[in-house]
């Protein structure tokens, strides 16, 4: 029996309970790929031969530069057994690069490092996304100043701290909005990638020591 219960303690039992079925579903979908990529090394391994046939007809071995003993596997089965480790690793994020360190190379192709390292820039670009973001949501432009000067009234915080400031309020905006901020980075990455060009284009159209990303007459 829950005595005292309110509202609020059963939204957290059910979030509870969401994530672990959420966490079961993972795992079973974890399951399933480590099932594959057993039996795809089960099938290199059947398949190996530690020597060829010449074309004298004698069975021969190879071996490394250290007079190692080579394994010679068949085609199809290493591109099952690749395959099944690529899937594997695209599907579980700890074998996956930070989203961090898979924005650096979109960076450099588009920036180069100069701009990408320029912090004055990457401030700009945070702020314009911050505020379209919350243009898309309705949020009124009246309170946008009205939190700038409260901000910047007061004294500066650690950056760190910060970051994960922005990282859980994001994370809870996005949860107050029905959106998924994972998904949306990994689209958004996905469809920028398309888009180098002309956002070199536009970075170069970009007036000089402006805060706007375009000139405005």
């Amino acid at each position: 029996m829950i005595k005292n219960a309110n509202l609020t303690d059963f939204d957290k039992i059910d979030q509870e309970l969401e994530d672990m079925i959420d966490l079961n579903e993972r795992n079973a979908a974890l399951g399933d790929q480590l099932e594959t990529m057993v039996a795809a090394v089960d099938d290199v391994i059947d398949g190996r031969s530690s020597t060829f046939r010449a074309r004298n007809g004698r069975n021969v071995g190879i071996k490394d530069d250290n007079g190692e003993k080579c394994w010679i596997v068949p085609s199809d089965e290493m591109f099952a057994l690749e395959s099944a480790l690529a899937e594997f690793k695209t599907s579980n994020v700890r074998y996956r690069k930070s989203f961090q360190n898979r924005v650096a190379p979109w960076m450099e192709a588009c920036f180069g490092p100069e701009i990408s390292s320029d912090r004055l820039e990457r401030g700009d670009r945070l702020l314009e996304e911050v505020l379209e973001l919350l243009q898309s949501g309705d949020y009124p432009v009246d309170r946008v100043a009205a939190l700038t000067d409260y901000v910047f009234e007061r004294d500066k915080g650690e950056p760190h701290q910060e970051v994960g400031g922005v990282m859980v309020t994001l994370a809870a905006y996005c949860m107050a909005h029905g959106l998924d901020m994972h998904h949306a980075g990994e689209d958004e990455l996905a469809r920028i990638w398309t888009k180098v060009e002309e956002i070199r284009a536009k970075q170069a159209a970009k007036p000089t020591g402006s805060a706007l990303p375009v000139a405005v007459k």
